[in-house]
């Protein structure tokens, strides 16, 4: 379970497998380690067909792929646009316009080949494939380390001076600056660096290892970060975000100030600038009067809040004309900045332009501009009180001073900035300084405030007592292994505290640090006092402890009861045989039951589908969390929403959750309740379904039967009632008063009227008493088995109560019944509170000290600290989210900082000013300050970490300034950044507090700080500084630089006396530059095996500014296998010729095939003939293989650079030349005529098999015209730096060198600088390419059987099959006159002429509408300027011809392949070979290389 690199997760994510699919498949790969799989040098194309098949189809014997075949082509097909962009980086021509690639999965690396023994033109200048970057900065530069694969294994032999970035070599730059290492085998290591260099002497420090002969030149993170940090060892990768990458402040807009300038007697003016908020807009009081949002902070603006900016003109003629023009220069200026797509800054809240209100947009003498802005992120407003328009440096500006004592207050009256004044306020301050520091224990209290200046340890007096000001709570503990509130692990025997109610003591603010402190040491000791003099007491008594807990066990004692009493069950009326709706609910458990416990929070217990699985109760606003639960089934303790009190109900509850297998489902209850552990339970008492009226229990078999036969007894009663036609009943039933006759009653006689034997039509009385009978039963039945269920569910709720009602018991049982304990908790907490004090008290003494330390300087300084940046300003955020999971992410920021300061003068007409110099005019330096925020991807993405510092860039210089900052975070994840402009110090810092700042300095020392409790950290180059005491909080203990009365934060200047230039009227100050990804792993080093690497270390300058292309120059390259040494292992020795590279290609089993072939599968007698033949003629091969393909393709295409052919003989493979050559590997003689060609054998009629010959012959079409070959080679040449291209034109001359016309051959361009760089083997390379153009016609295959063919690919061959009629040939159509519509061999009109003019020849004829054949014999053809007529033929207008010539009978061929058939014949195939006969031998026209028929230029 290794971590992964970032091209691995994109790997992973393209391929759409998980990473444990993607480990598996490395394990597996594990056992077939092959680095050349899907390279050049792969030689498997693909799954072999089944070797049964093969012996049916074809057997190949041998096979010869020309160089005719293979660059011949009528029209060769352009390279694949990747492999040849892809080799021209790796062998770069022109290093300029290179481009440096960031090496992805599956690229193969380099295999460099070349010898400058063999080849003294042989260097090859190889680019590399990056594999480890990082951007670190020093001040005025940065410092680029990269990590290059050169080679795929050892390379003999690398002129590392001859090196360039782009094409900006080494030998152009102060090497010393520049630290080079090699490594081999894996990265280099620091004790790797090259001679010649810089070394490692002045390396910068925070990059070195701690041991140089041990770890790696180049790691991660910093020295700094040694210690947090698990190791730095991993992956690097520089990038440059292209985006979001802008950070800092401009075009600020001043909102209600006045502009100021001097008249020639240098008498000072104002004028408002008429850029203004006003009352009676919505939300302006948000600043204007310190008014407080809706949640109660003052002066915040919320997010949506809208402020309206109005633009006023004011153009009056008045006697401050200057500041007047300045101050409408400015409403301009500003009013014309605006536009809807920045973001602004007003304090520390954000916000968009939103629209102009009315219809004026320009600004005149009678209209005004509004601009209505929305705040899109909430923030305090500006620090300087709205209504404040200048700073407190002018006459008629008060400030105000006090020290106070022990209800006593020594004020200094509102006084103006004099020095008289200002020696007073010095004093002041130093009598604080003294109270802070004084050994007196005399509890004197402190008040020093003065402009933004505001210290306060005073105890205000009240009634003429002190009244405590320093409040310390705190809830005294007790531990036992029962927790009376909620806790997961209640029924465990391990320790848990328990809170007690919380104690509250006071102690007093004021007096020295001494006094403080030794408060402080009382605390703990036998008699400890509080700010009243009184004892305190610290101890705690078990009977509280017990009280707490009898209390909560008659409440729960009391809910058991109320539950068997069936309390819960739902409504109040009785439930047997009811349908129903429960409606009433019990809020709370009261008083009258018993007090309900609070609680902090709950959890959940899983599945979810379980009854005591969800929550219920109230958020802490009170609201139900009944429709919420889905969204809150997984927060825990640390959720900012908590239930505040337990709630039982009586009713029924739906509550709406997701189950494992993401189905959304409903849960019903009757009744919560929240055991000790926390866990909700939630009991359906009655077991209804719904909140609707409904049956109780409704899912029980048992009680719906009951139901249904009690539903049918009451539907048969029903039905005996119906279909009654008499009623009778007690009530109902009467005897009519004819009953009885008259003369009945007379004979006093009796009559009975209902017996036994009373017949009714349609009912009988019993019939209604049993039918009562039944339904009674019935009912009963219901009512039980009701009262059964109900006692069950009712008994799992006990049962859970009582088991906390245990845990009480338990705990009682634990706690003795009165103990007095020490209440550590309590000291702790008042100890640490005073602590606290003292600090504070410590840093008001540190302030004090600085700001008399230079005064009045500093305490001018404090004064007008935040009136400068009483603006509105756009703002540019930048962000960055990383590529990948990463351990550090490297910042890298360029800035320009300044302030050009004009206008101070000594004097201003008549008038001196106090601390004014001309030397405050020029450029001086400015702080620009930024937060930091971070959060993982894919997380919450409106909750950002702030780091709780500010980070501060201070320059003062129009060169730019590099620095950086590093986050380190121990988990290894995604992440995403944001950093935010700061200008208002301190409304930001009220807005979002902060510690401290970090200085971005340029120095050799970095600062670790860990960001609070997280695994994070943050490592910057510079120093951390403290805010100052209390009325400097919000600014660098820092002493400021730059002019008096000036800050290095000011964002305007409306002051004629100091006119400002900043470095942000051009946009943004800070630039994020780079970014660096660091991942750790200690695996890195493997990774790069038998690869031979460079790494390179240099600073940018002038000069280096561009390092996407790196190159070196390679003059041995890999180590390789030879013809005469193909067994040695390792080999020693690199070589620049074909056949020993073709050699290690196929042996070589970590870069080359070896894993599939061996020595008996290679022809080496052929091979060392080739190598013979390149030697001699000096063909070499060198280059760099880069491309993705296969092996045989690789050699099919690169062996025709050195004139030689891909051949497979008797099943073995090897080169061939591809001419004939003696057996010394010689082509020609020294006079330049070819070597006699040996004919192998003779084919005729007699050995080839019937019916198998077969000719093809090539149209007359570009393929057979004269060719100009432009071939491009690579000039390599030792004292050159950089490889450039040339080119050279070969063709062949004509009869008629005169008459010879460029437009009438074929021109084409051939590209072989990839291996090729001498001039002469591009020479023989054209020559070769027009002699097969020019003589090449035909090809022949033909069977035969093999015992008549000792054979071979590249022999030579005699074939007369009795043709001479139709060797040479041309078709086409007879015109008028005999003239022929078609062009003869060859198309220069001067050598067609003299080809045909007056010979004879023969012909075949076709009428196309009546298909009659004709022929003519040893007809004459003349041939004037490039048109031929046959004038025997003026008769056979319109009919088409094939015309041919008689040639020898003895054609020569080479053969290119020899195949087996299925029957076991012999498969010839050969292409035509045409020979001429000089000094008694057979010459081959292809390999007639003689220079009186070329022309080279």
């Amino acid at each position: 379970m290794r971590k992964l690199l970032p091209y691995e997760h994109q790997l992973i994510e393209a391929l759409g497998v998980t990473k444990e699919e993607y480990l598996n498949f490395l394990v597996a790969q594990e056992e077939y380690v092959d680095p050349k799989i899907g390279t050049a040098l792969d030689i498997r194309n693909g799954p072999s067909p089944d070797p049964v098949t093969i012996s049916i189809i074809l057997t190949v014997v041998g096979i010869l792929f020309q160089v005719g075949a293979a660059l011949l082509a009528p029209k060769p097909e352009i390279p694949d646009a990747s492999r040849r962009s892809r080799q021209k980086r790796f062998a770069p021509s022109f290093g300029f316009n290179s481009a440096q690639d960031l090496a992805k999965y599956g690229d193969p690396v380099n295999l460099v080949y070349t010898n400058n023994d063999d080849n003294a033109k042989g260097n090859v200048r190889v680019n590399g494939s990056l594999l480890w970057s990082s951007i670190d900065s020093f001040g005025s530069s940065q410092f680029m380390r990269l990590t290059v694969a050169l080679g795929a294994s050892q390379i003999e032999q690398i002129d590392y001076t001859r090196t360039a970035f782009g094409q900006l070599a080494f030998s152009d730059l102060d090497r010393k600056s520049i630290y080079v290492f090699e490594g081999l085998d894996k990265p280099a290591k620091f004790s790797d660096g090259v001679s010649g260099f810089a070394g490692t002497t002045r390396y910068p420090e925070l990059l070195k290892s701690a041991e140089p002969d041990v770890d790696l030149a180049f790691l991660c993170l910093n020295r700094d970060l040694e210690s947090s940090a698990t190791t730095r060892v991993g992956y690097s990768q520089a990038y440059t975000p292209s985006s979001f990458t802008s950070l800092g402040v401009y075009d600020s807009i001043p909102i209600n100030v006045r502009v100021t300038s001097r008249n020639k007697k240098g008498k000072t003016e104002k004028h408002d600038i008429g850029i203004e908020l006003k009352k009676d807009t919505a939300d302006n009081n948000l600043w204007i009067e310190n008014a407080s949002n809706s949640s109660g902070v003052k002066g915040f603006f919320e997010e949506d809040s809208k402020i309206v900016l109005y633009f006023d003109d004011t153009t009056e003629k008045r006697d401050d004309d200057v500041p007047r023009k300045t101050a409408e220069n400015l409403r301009h200026q500003t009013l014309e900045a605006l536009d809807f797509s920045s973001t602004y800054i007003l304090g520390a809240a954000k916000f968009r332009l939103h629209s102009y209100l009315g219809e004026d947009r320009i600004l005149t003498e009678d209209n005004s501009v509004r601009a209505k802005f929305v705040c899109v992120e909430g923030g305090k407003a500006p620090a300087t009180p709205y209504t404040t328009k200048t700073p407190l440096v002018f006459k008629d500006e008060k400030i105000s001073f006090k020290i106070s004592g022990v209800g006593v207050t020594v004020p200094v009256e509102d006084s103006t900035i004099s020095e008289e004044n200002l020696e007073i306020i010095e004093g002041k301050f130093q009598e604080a300084l003294d109270i802070l520091t004084g050994d007196e224990e005399e509890v004197r209290g402190l008040t020093a405030k003065a402009g933004s200046f505001n210290i306060d340890f005073s105890d205000p007096v009240s009634n003429g007592e002190i009244t405590p000001s320093l409040r310390v709570a705190w809830k005294p503990e007790y531990v036992a292994t029962v927790d009376l509130d909620f806790n997961i692990k209640n029924g465990s025997d391990t320790d848990k505290t328990n809170q007690l109610t919380q104690r509250v003591e006071n102690f007093p603010k004021a007096g020295s640090i001494k006094y403080t402190q030794d408060v402080r040491d009382q605390v703990g000791a036998d008699e400890p006092v509080n700010a009243q003099g009184q004892l305190i007491d610290l101890t705690i008594t078990t009977k509280e402890i017990r009280k707490k807990a009898r209390k909560q066990k008659k409440a729960l004692v009391r809910l058991v009861e109320d539950i068997k009493a069936g309390v819960f069950d739902g409504a109040d009326t009785d439930i047997i045989n009811r349908s129903f709706s429960y409606i009433e609910r019990i809020d709370s458990y009261n008083n009258d039951r018993g007090k309900v416990v609070p609680f902090k929070n709950f959890r959940f217990n899983f599945p979810l589908e379980n009854q005591t699985c969800l929550a219920v109760g109230l958020d802490e606003n009170g609201n139900s969390l009944i429709d919420n639960l889905l969204a809150r089934n997984g927060f825990g303790p640390t959720d900012s929403r908590r239930i505040r009190e337990k709630r039982f109900f009586k009713g029924v509850e739906e509550a709406k959750f997701e189950n494992r297998t993401g189905e959304r489902v409903s849960h019903y209850y009757t009744f919560a309740y929240i055991d000790s552990q926390e866990t909700v339970n939630l009991f359906n008492f009655t077991g209804v379904q719904g909140t609707t009226s409904t049956d109780v229990f409704p899912e029980d078999d048992k009680l719906q039967a009951k139901r249904n036969r009690l539903a049918k007894v009451q539907q048969e009663k029903q039905d005996v009632r119906k279909n009654s036609k008499t009623r009778l009943d007690e009530v109902n039933t009467r005897v009519k008063e004819d009953a009885l006759t008259s003369s009945s009653v007379a004979q006093n006689k009796s009559r009975q009227l209902l017996n036994r034997d009373t017949n009714f039509e349609n009912a009988k009385f019993e019939d209604f008493k049993s039918e009562q009978s039944a339904e009674d039963k019935d009912n009963a039945g219901v009512s039980r088995r009701i009262e059964t269920l109900l006692s069950r569910r009712r008994a799992d709720a006990i049962n859970i109560i009582e088991a906390d009602i245990d845990l009480i018991d338990e705990f009682l049982d634990q706690v003795p019944d009165d103990l007095q304990i020490t209440d550590r908790v309590g000291t702790r907490a008042i100890r640490s509170a005073l602590k606290d004090l003292n600090r504070q008290k410590k840093q008001a003494e540190i302030d004090l000290e600085f700001v008399l330390d230079d005064w009045p300087n500093n305490f001018l300084n404090s004064i007008d600290n935040d009136f400068f940046t009483k603006c509105l300003t756009k703002a540019e955020s930048a962000t960055y989210n990383t590529i990948s999971a990463c351990d550090a992410v490297i910042f890298s920021l360029k800035t320009k900082l300044f302030r050009r300061i004009t206008g101070r003068q000594k004097e201003y007409g008549d008038r001196k000013v106090d601390g004014y110099s001309e030397s405050d005019n020029g450029v001086k330096s400015r702080m620009a300050f930024f937060r930091m925020f971070y959060r993982q991807s894919k997380t919450d993405r409106t909750d950002w970490n702030e780091i709780p510092y500010m980070f501060v860039v201070r320059h003062g210089s129009e060169a730019e300034f590099y620095t950086q900052i590093i986050f380190y975070s121990q988990l290894q994840t995604e992440w995403e950044f944001k950093f935010d402009p700061v200008f208002d110090v301190r409304a930001e810092y009220e807005t979002r507090p902060f510690n401290s700042y970090f200085f971005l300095e340029n120095t050799d020392k970095s600062k670790t700080i860990q960001i609070d409790n997280t695994l994070n950290y943050i490592n910057f180059v510079g120093r951390k500084v403290k805010r100052g005491g209390d009325s400097l909080s919000y600014y660098p203990a820092e002493k400021e630089r730059g002019p008096y009365l000036t800050n290095e934060w000011d964002m305007f200047s409306v002051n004629s006396d100091t006119q400002v230039a900043f470095s942000f009227e051009s946009g943004p100050e800070i630039a994020l530059t780079a970014v660096t990804e660091q991942q750790l792993d200690l695996d890195y080093v493997s990774k790069y095996k038998k690869m031979q690497t460079m790494s390179l270390g240099v600073f940018a300058g002038r000069n280096i500014q561009d390092l996407r292309s790196i190159s070196t120059m390679v003059q041995k390259g890999k180590l390789c296998r030879t013809v005469e040494k193909p067994n040695k292992t390792p080999p020693t020795k690199s070589s620049s010729y074909a056949p020993d590279i073709f050699v290690d290609t196929l042996l070589d089993e970590d870069n080359g095939v070896g894993k599939y072939i061996t020595s008996e599968n290679i022809d080496f007698d052929s091979l060392k003939l080739a190598k013979a033949f390149c030697v001699n003629n000096k063909l070499f091969m060198d280059g760099v293989i880069a491309d993705p393909g296969s092996w045989r393709e690789f050699w099919v295409n690169a062996a025709p650079f050195s004139l030689l052919e891909l051949a497979r003989k008797n099943g073995k493979d090897t080169l061939v030349p591809a001419i004939p050559i003696d057996e010394c590997g010689e082509f020609s003689d020294p006079n330049g005529l070819p070597v006699n060609v040996n004919i192998s054998a003779l084919f005729t009629t007699g050995n080839i098999l019937q019916g198998s010959y077969k000719e093809e012959f090539l149209n007359a079409t570009d393929s057979t015209e004269n060719l100009i070959a432009s071939v491009i080679y690579r000039d390599s040449t030792s004292a050159k730096t950089f490889t450039t291209n040339k080119s050279v034109n070969v063709r062949l001359l004509e009869n008629d060198t005169s008459s010879a016309n460029d437009d009438q051959n074929t021109r084409e361009t051939f590209d072989v600088s990839q291996f090729v760089t001498n001039r002469s083997q591009a020479i023989m390379f054209g020559k070769l390419l027009c002699n097969q153009r020019r003589y090449v016609k035909k090809g022949i295959e033909f069977r035969t059987l093999p015992s008549e063919a000792g054979l071979e690919p590249g022999a030579f061959i005699y074939v007369d099959v009795g043709i001479k009629d139709w060797d040479h040939y041309s078709s086409g159509i007879i015109m008028k006159g005999g003239a022929l519509n078609s062009p003869l061999a060859g198309n220069s009109v001067s050598r067609q002429d003299a080809e045909t003019t007056g010979k004879n020849f023969n012909f075949l004829l076709y009428k196309p509408l009546t298909g009659e054949v004709e022929s003519e014999t040893a007809s004459v053809v003349t041939t004037n300027k490039g048109i031929s007529t046959a004038s025997a033929l003026s008769g056979y207008e319109g009919w088409m011809f094939v015309m041919g010539s008689e040639k020898p009978n003895k054609r020569v061929f080479r053969v290119t392949e020899l195949s087996i058939e299925e029957e076991g014949e012999l498969s010839v195939k050969a292409v035509e070979y045409p020979c001429f006969e000089e000094s008694g031998g057979t010459r081959a026209h292809i390999a007639d290389f003689r220079s009186s028929k070329f022309e080279v230029s």
